[in-house]
């Protein structure tokens, strides 16, 4: 690939993938010893896509997401004390049923 010096108008994405390419040289070889340049320079396009259509194209859940968590633990904080109040409550009554097994119907 070669910089041509024209001048042509390329798009602001295009410009930052240029800007990579073309960083060192006038020319880029489309070769394995030329993957650190190729790579930077697709990396400069996914990061300028990413920030240009993240909010319009893609539904991002991640405030639900958090929302949900939030609700999750201020629910299972809630119910703790109770539940381990009617634990404590089920543990002392649990002695005094004993004895009520024996008037029960067999089966």
């Amino acid at each position: 690939m070669e910089k041509d010096g024209t001048g042509a108008k390329l798009s602001p994405d295009e410009q930052r993938i240029a800007s990579q390419l073309f960083r060192s040289a006038q020319s880029v070889v489309l070769e394995r010893r030329n993957h650190t340049t190729i790579a930077a320079a697709k990396n400069a396009l996914k990061t300028s896509l990413a920030i240009a259509f993240e909010k319009t194209h893609f539904i991002n859940n991640r405030r639900a997401f958090l929302s949900g968590v939030l609700l999750s633990a201020a629910i299972a904080a809630a119910i703790f004390p109770i539940a381990l109040r009617f634990y404590r409550f089920s543990a002392q009554i649990a002695p005094a049923s004993r004895g009520l097994r024996l008037w029960a119907l067999p089966s």
